[in-house]
């Protein structure tokens, strides 16, 4: 008897035999054909085990749902690659091509909002199995991919992720190898910022075997204020210095006596070694050297940062290991301005040649700007191995990371020490000269360095077959350990404060799998139903254990509707990265609510070892109904709710309004005058905290596929179909509070307090092929307002597009492919902010007035970003 194909469901056969002889014969060949594929051990281990269902089985895990009619024998085994979750929708080739991204990573970031939404990055398979800690792939070039597929919902709970998380399967070609190099090259329209980037990679991947090498290296130069209209600081700022009298009057009767004229003020006269005489000030009488303050503050520091990255996959038996290292290292610079600083210079100084006291105003040291500096390195590896052992899917991935920053944060000159001196009649100090030695400069030196350690483990297997499906059953387990220790000095005082961490953390999850429903059994009266239960506890030095349970259900009534929800509560400690990252130190350019101005504050990230240690109790809750009318999928509706509450929480610093500073008056730093001068944004602890949001996604695709390339070369001018994809996601936050601590009164950012857009909608259009395409993003954010002690404020977030554009000249133009610098070349061009919109805050008195201009929030504005990419 002959197996006759019902239709291509790539290793899938339907045969449907006529008279009971025919199917004893059929199940004889089929046996046969088993049989074969069990003597054959390399093609078994490339394809998988194929597997006999019985008649009017589901094909779960090849992407599709196809039935049989009654007495059809369906042979399938799963396609490389695929997933143990059937996927609810697939990208191929030509619709990764058409998107025009420079790797994986930036594919998945265009890919968002059909993958999910609101953001969250999604949990990543390679060929199936779970990418663990290596984040090699994602320097891989989309060329390499033969599909990205998104799982369905279930796929989270069954891989161990978040319920809410969503899980995509990166399916790389069989056969892919690549030598790459390329730059960029990126500026402001505006003028005044220019930054470029070089990259050299190899990339190979043979059957289940994969290895890359990548380094990158880049340069972002400064942008200074006097490259944009800005306000110059308040003061008086020259190149030398300058004596005046006091409070503006005549500096001395005899100087004045000489010059003809009333001397109020005179350059202090160059390279003075020695106690001068007052014919020396003649020469610059009425005279000083200014300068413009702009020209030595910076908007934007210069970076540098060079990164090296290595991973290797390799089958070790039934088992896959996979290994990755990568080293980061960067620097930043700028300027905080000129200091300034005004001395008083008695008439019985020595240094002094007039009658009277004057005053003196000088800079530290020339023309040499205030300091501001950051260095980091990272050193991280990871080791994963996935394969089954005794009847388990297993997954084990180790992490070891090692960071060190260096940062250097100068505030000003210590005056009162330069005022000691004078006042002593100190003959060697000379005050006209240049200080070449920083112990009289203000600000602070921070050295941090931290480590972190993680190992987990998964493990999956079906624990028995159900007429519904199989109870499957989930393991999940990890521990940890960090460390980290923060030195800070005040470099006038000279006096270092030490703060050191040594955390450990350890954790276990189980969940089930339960499927009560299935239409294509005889138990499928209501439709397919899913449910899922997960049981954790987690444990971490010098605190309790902590506890998760959570409950999941996936309802499929018809294949167009998909209902699903989850709940799920916990007690959790603050993360690793929330008490353990590295200080920073950075000058952050703010709007102040509370004196109606741009601030530039010192402002300080990274771990907070001093967060509340007891547990938050935290539960979220999640609603999804997801419609997709159409059975390819390519057309989709999706409304997400998502509840959070917690209680003795951790979260991070939000943005500083009247009512944040009444609640953290320790972490806000204003001088006499009351502008602000530092503020500590490290990590919080509150008392309570709920949010709640609704999603609502609008997406759909057009266009043609093209099949599979059955091996034949094909001409370079073949055209693929031409692709369309269009994207809309509204953003509407129904609830935002939280509570600090008792006695204060609660922050609710949706009502006059933080400014926080209630609405937020973004819209993304994209169209191409391999040849060309292009990508428009548009984001709206609704208007909001900030009420203060005597003022009220409106605050109008920018619409911002984005474009994005890249052609392929060797697929476009006859002829090219056959040129070698042309052949496998793309062009990219990358357009942020193109109508150079910012965020506006409007003062609401008598007359609506805008507080700052444009350059002063959003200096940079517009930005281009040229990228040329050449495989070799």
């Amino acid at each position: 008897m002959k197996l006759r194909p019902i239709m291509d469901l790539g290793d899938a056969f339907f045969v449907k035999p006529s008279s009971s002889a025919a199917i004893s014969k059929c199940l004889v060949s089929v046996m046969t054909l088993q049989l074969g594929w069990f003597g054959a051990p390399a093609v078994a281990q490339s394809v998988g085990k194929p597997s006999i269902f019985t008649p009017r089985a589901s094909a779960e895990g090849l992407g599709r749902r196809n039935e049989a009619a009654d007495g059809e024998i369906i042979v399938i085994r799963k396609r490389r690659g695929d997933a143990d979750v059937a996927s609810e929708t697939e990208f191929n080739e030509s619709e990764v091509a058409s998107e025009g991204a420079y790797d994986i990573q930036e594919l998945l970031n265009r890919l968002q909002p059909f993958i999910d939404p609101t953001g969250t990055p999604p949990l990543l398979l390679i060929n199936g199995r779970p990418a663990g800690f290596d984040r090699s792939i994602l320097a891989y070039p989309p060329e390499a991919l033969e599909k990205v597929a998104l799982l369905k919902p279930e796929a989270s709970v069954r891989y161990g992720a978040n319920p809410a998380q969503r899980v995509v399967n990166l399916v790389l070609k069989p056969k892919f190898a690549s030598y790459e190099a390329g730059g960029s090259v990126n500026f402001a329209t505006a003028g005044g910022q220019l930054g470029q980037d070089l990259n050299v990679a190899r990339f190979a991947i043979n059957g289940d075997m994969r290895w890359s090498a990548k380094v990158k290296a880049g340069h972002q130069s400064e942008l200074r204020k006097s490259s944009r209209n800005v306000p110059a600081a308040f003061g008086m700022f020259d190149s030398g210095g300058f004596v005046t009298g006091i409070n503006g009057s005549e500096i001395d009767p005899t100087l004045s006596q000489a010059a003809g004229e009333i001397v109020s003020v005179a350059a202090v006269p160059d390279y003075l070694v020695t106690p001068p005489s007052l014919e020396a000030f003649l020469a610059t009488a009425n005279r000083r050297n200014p300068v413009d303050a702009n020209a030595f503050e910076t908007l934007q520091p210069s970076s540098q940062n060079l990164s090296v990255g290595l991973g290797v996959s390799y089958p070790i038996g039934s088992f896959s290991a996979s290994l990755s290292l990568d080293a980061n290292r960067s620097k930043n610079a700028g300027s905080s301005g000129l200091p300034m600083v005004l001395l008083t210079l008695p008439s019985t100084n020595p240094w002094s040649p007039f009658d009277t006291a004057v005053f003196l105003y000088r800079p530290f040291a020339g023309l040499r700007a205030l300091q501001s500096r950051n260095d980091l390195e990272t050193v991280s590896t990871s080791l994963t191995i996935d394969g089954r052992a005794l009847g388990f899917q297993t997954n084990l991935a180790l992490i070891y990371s090692r960071s060190s920053s260096r940062s250097l944060q100068e505030t000003g000159i210590a005056a009162e020490k330069l005022q000691d001196l004078i006042d002593g009649n100190d003959l060697a100090f000379n005050p006209y000269a240049p200080i070449t030695t920083g112990k009289y400069l203000k600000g602070s030196r921070t050295r941090s360095n931290s480590s972190n350690m993680n190992m987990r483990v998964n493990l999956q297997r079906s624990l028995l077959s159900l007429p519904t499906g199989s109870l499957g059953w989930n393991f999940s387990a990890a521990m940890g350990q960090a460390k980290s220790t923060s030195t800070t000095t005040d470099i006038f005082l000279d006096i270092p404060t030490t703060t050191r961490s040594d955390n450990a953390q350890w954790s276990g999850q189980m969940s089930l799998n339960l499927p009560i429903s299935r239409r294509e059994s005889k138990f499928g009266l209501l439709g397919d139903l899913l449910l899922d239960a997960t049981f954790g506890y987690a444990g971490a030095s010098g605190s309790a254990g902590q506890d998760t349970m959570g409950l999941s259900a996936t309802w499929r009534p018809l294949s167009q509707i998909q209902i699903s929800g989850s709940i799920n509560r916990s007690s959790v400690r603050a993360t690793v990265s929330q008490t353990s990252n590295p200080t920073v130190t950075t000058v952050n350019r703010i709007f102040d609510f509370k004196r109606q101005e741009i601030a530039e504050p010192i402002w300080t990230t990274g771990g907070n070892s001093e967060l509340d240690p007891r547990r938050s109790r935290q539960e979220n809750v999640n609603m999804a109904l997801q419609l997709t009318p159409f059975s390819n999928q390519d057309f989709t509706l999706g409304v997400n709710y998502h509840r959070s509450k917690a209680t003795d929480g951790v979260a991070g610093f939000p943005e500083l309004t009247p009512v944040v500073e009444a609640a953290f008056p320790e972490r806000i730093n204003r001088d006499s005058e009351g502008r602000l001068v530092a503020v500590d944004a490290r990590p919080i602890s509150i008392k309570h905290s709920v949010s709640s949001d609704l999603d609502s996604t609008l997406a759909f695709r057009l266009g043609g596929r093209r099949q599979r390339n059955s091996g034949h070369a094909l001409s370079s001018l073949i055209r693929d179909p031409l692709q369309f994809s269009f994207a809309v996601t509204h953003h509407y936050l129904l609830r935002d509070e939280t509570l600090i601590r008792r006695g204060l009164p609660v922050i609710d950012r949706l009502n006059d307090n933080s400014g926080v857009s209630r609405q937020t909608v973004d819209l993304q259009f994209g169209f191409g092929e391999r040849a060309f395409g292009s990508n428009l993003g548009i984001t709206w954010g609704s208007p909001s307002t900030v009420r203060a002690e005597d003022a009220a404020f409106r605050v109008k977030p920018p619409l911002l597009f984005n474009l994005s554009a890249f052609i392929n000249p060797d697929r476009l133009f006859e002829g090219w492919s056959d040129i070698s610098f042309i052949r496998k070349l793309k062009i990219s061009l990358n357009v942020t902010n193109l109508f150079n919109g910012y965020r506006r805050v409007i003062v609401e008195d008598t007359v609506a007035r805008s507080v700052y201009t444009r350059d002063e929030i959003n200096p940079l504005g517009r930005t281009v970003l040229i990228t040329i990419q050449k495989q070799l």
